[in-house]
């Protein structure tokens, strides 16, 4: 149940490739609130843009949970499935649990980072709310599992009212064969982003917010003062006028680009290609789908230590850790991974070892379904 669909995106990637997964199988239908133009909506997978946000000061959340509860309720009541997975858990289990409890269809809620992660010292998380942090702890518990896409999520469920017995972990996963790469769009962006065949490439895939801390990475970068290094912001958010004036500022234009929002079909997968690693540096992260992209193209990863990032990467084997908020870090990592070719490129070819034996959309679906049938025949 995502806001938007097929919109690209976080959870929605995972949402897409999921639904798509289990439609070889099973009957699939996605319910949701409006129609992206982001891709093509998949043939295979039932839609049923049924539900509605009602922009009212105050009352407008209220009003849009009124709503869709009855929908939702009518769209049950008429199809009858046999499962319900809601992502991420708020909105979605206020808006279904009522008519699964009343149905007796079993109710799965998938988290996915920002919908149960919390700290109050950096703002972030739906339960930042007070009355959001509420409303979870009552309705979290309702559920007859929890999913979550990492351990490192497991201290924030159980602080948002998940019950022990209820939880299960199961990661997201990349299609390996949506890796496409277009020799004419790799020349497009070398042109376009002044990329020269000996360049050493870095790599940014994500928003820019002050969450995934770019700034870290933009300092990093120039204190490296690495000879024929490139670094690309592929992504959009708030933080890139201010990216941009500091590149002004540091005097880094001939070393530093943004695409702006970057897909497949504009060239995500070639841009990928042309990196040599790709760098998170966030301060919070449920998962990472652009980690295991990296590996399904066999490059290594940088990323902070947090949880999330601490169970995908390996230090020394599919890339290296380095303390959040530390640009001396990112230098020193970056610089490495420059000096030491012959180990980069086999951190990213043990990474897509990892890649193919634990986190392809196959290995995604085959849980989720194992799941899925656990508690039909339960019921």
């Amino acid at each position: 149940m995502p806001k938007m669909f097929p919109r690209i995106g976080g959870f929605e990637n995972v949402v897409y490739d999921l639904s798509r997964g289990l439609s070889c199988h099973h009957k699939v239908q996605v319910v949701f609130t409006s129609i992206s133009s982001d891709r093509p909506l998949p043939q295979e997978v039932e839609v049923y843009p049924v539900l509605k946000e009602i922009k009212i000061r105050y009352i407008g959340f209220l009003l849009s949970l009124l709503y869709n509860s009855i929908f939702f309720f009518f769209y049950a009541w008429q199809e009858r499935p046999d499962m319900v997975n809601v992502h991420p858990v708020f909105p979605g289990v206020m808006i279904t649990w009522c008519s699964c409890k009343l149905l007796k269809i079993p109710l799965v809620a998938t988290s996915h980072g920002g919908d149960i992660q919390f700290s109050p010292q950096k703002d972030y998380g739906t339960r930042s709310s007070p009355l959001a942090n509420w409303i979870l702890k009552k309705t979290l518990p309702l559920v007859d599992r929890h999913v979550l896409i990492s351990k490192a999520m497991y201290p924030f469920a159980r602080s948002a009212g998940s019950r022990d017995s209820r939880i299960e972990i199961i990661p997201n996963g990349v299609d390996p064969d949506s890796v496409s790469l277009d020799s004419e769009r790799r020349r497009r962006l070398e042109n376009e982003l002044n990329i020269k065949r000996d360049d050493f490439v870095v790599l940014y895939l994500g928003r820019l917010i002050d969450l995934k801390r770019p700034q870290d990475l933009l300092y990093g970068f120039h204190q490296a003062k690495l000879d024929n290094a490139k670094l690309v912001f592929a992504g959009s958010g708030d933080k890139e006028i201010e990216l941009k004036k500091m590149v002004h500022d540091l005097s880094l234009e001939d070393k530093v680009s943004f695409t702006g929002f970057i897909t497949p079909e504009t060239g995500k997968w070639d841009l990928i290609n042309l990196s040599q690693v790709l760098v998170v540096p966030s301060l919070s992260e449920g998962f990472n789908l652009t980690v295991l992209e990296a590996y399904a193209s066999s490059k290594p990863v940088i990323g902070t230590r947090i949880g999330a990032l601490e169970e995908l990467i390996n230090p020394g084997k599919t890339g290296l850790l380095v303390d959040t908020c530390s640009p001396d870090g990112i230098k020193e990592a970056l610089t490495y991974m420059y000096q030491h070719p012959e180990k980069r490129e086999k951190m990213g070819l043990v990474g897509q070892e990892l890649f193919l034996a634990k986190y392809t959309r196959d290995k995604m679906v085959q849980k989720y379904q194992k799941l899925y049938l656990s508690l039909i025949n339960k019921k």
